[in-house]
């Protein structure tokens, strides 16, 4: 795990545990200190210390990424969240927040979360 991001944490959240590996490996290579978590009540659980941004499955056990986030935000000021969603356009979407469909490239989700924390990743 690579710290020279003075501690800004990524939490990965996706009950598919491929896809969840690969999100992690993706940002652990571009410097990026990460968690992964199957579920939201994992993800829960671990979230911590520096945590900056969440990238969440939109439809996830027990009650879905947005349930999560909705959790989170109330014990994390200013969290930023990046949904991803295989389903398309969802009602309601990610609320204010953005969705990134599935399929998606390492070029996507490394630009999308660059956008919203440039922090995450290292100097």
């Amino acid at each position: 795990m690579n710290n020279n991001n003075d501690g800004a944490t990524i939490l990965v959240a996706d009950d598919n545990d491929e896809l969840r590996g690969l999100i992690g490996d993706t940002l652990r290579d571009r410097g990026c200190r990460v968690v992964e978590a199957a579920s939201g009540d994992e993800a829960i659980a671990l979230a911590g210390e520096g945590l900056v941004l969440v990238v969440a499955d939109i439809v996830m056990p027990p009650e879905g990424g947005m349930a999560l986030v909705d959790a989170l935000r109330q014990r994390i000021a200013g969290l930023k969240v990046l949904f991803i969603s295989g389903y398309g356009a969802l009602p309601g979407g990610g609320g204010a927040d953005p969705v990134l469909g599935k399929p998606f490239t390492a070029d996507e989700l490394l630009s999308r979360i660059a956008a919203l924390a440039p922090e995450a990743f290292a100097p």
